[in-house]
């Protein structure tokens, strides 16, 4: 994907590339450098990423149990 990683590195997390946070929708990016909602994110910054979907997860209670992104 043009990371810079080989099998076996591991993702710096100091810049978590998770940006959803509490959201109680998923999140579409198509052009992250440009959203104000994240085009200061490091992480998004570190890989060069500029689409970018997320899907909170959440039990039945509501809680949420992660993301998918």
């Amino acid at each position: 994907a043009g990371f810079g990683l080989r099998p076996g590195d591991e993702l710096d997390l100091s810049t978590p590339l998770s940006i959803v946070g509490g959201a109680v929708a998923p999140l579409r990016i198509s052009h992250a450098s440009a959203d104000p909602r994240v085009g200061d994110h490091p992480g998004l910054a570190l890989y060069g990423i500029e689409s970018y979907v997320a899907v909170p997860v959440r039990r039945r209670d509501g809680e949420l149990f992660g993301t998918l992104c």
